[in-house]
């Protein structure tokens, strides 16, 4: 299949040769992690990732993929599960620890264009 053209959002499409050999060039950094990764486990190998792209970013001066309120999020899943529990199951909302500030963020571009392969 040939490349075509989108005329009306002026984009290329690659072929499927082309698009899997710029994917097989582009993956190549991230397969050699997941294979450590799973190598190393928990939670087949998710833990060994995130600690690796915490620490990639910061050797890098990347901004991080999470924030305090994240952590404050997540912190929270498990008092709130107990809460819900001894109240019969009753849901519960997880409290916006942004006080809605989420909707301002700009969004985190992640990027391994400064992987060397």
């Amino acid at each position: 299949m040939e490349a075509q053209k989108r005329e009306a959002e002026g984009v290329t499409l690659l072929g499927a040769a082309q698009g899997n050999a710029e994917t097989a060039k582009l993956m190549a950094p991230v397969n050699a992690q997941l294979a450590l990764a799973k190598e190393v486990g928990g939670h087949g190998g998710m833990d060994f990732l995130m600690d690796w792209r915490l620490m990639d970013c910061l050797r890098n001066g990347l901004p991080l993929d999470y924030d305090v309120y994240d952590a404050a999020a997540w912190s929270s899943i498990v008092p709130l599960t107990a809460w819900s529990v001894a109240n019969q199951s009753r849901p519960i909302k997880v409290p916006d620890f942004t006080c809605s500030s989420w909707k301002k963020n700009n969004p985190v571009m992640l990027s391994i264009d400064h992987i060397k392969s």
